[in-house]
């Protein structure tokens, strides 16, 4: 009897085993399925203060990405070093 539990406990071990390297390789799998969603283009922005509802009107600024709003020369300047 001990011996048929110990086969049954070690096939179950086994078919969790199992399982889970399948479940790993699917993972991995449908990470290198993700594309890069490019945001490069025109957009309309606003530098605004915190109480101010810009989410509730048509932005009227416009900044070119790639880039920051230093490169186009809107806002203060970051005088920031990197």
């Amino acid at each position: 009897m001990d011996k048929l539990l110990n086969q049954h406990n070690k096939f179950i071990i086994m078919k969790h085993l199992i399982f889970c390297i399948i479940l790993t390789f699917s993972l991995f799998y449908l990470e290198a399925q993700v594309k890069p969603v490019s945001l490069a283009g025109e957009w309309r922005f606003e530098i605004a203060d915190a109480n101010n509802q810009a989410f509730a009107r048509v932005l009227s600024g416009k900044i070119q990405l790639p880039g920051t709003i230093d490169d186009a020369g809107l806002g203060s300047k970051n005088t920031s070093k990197p």
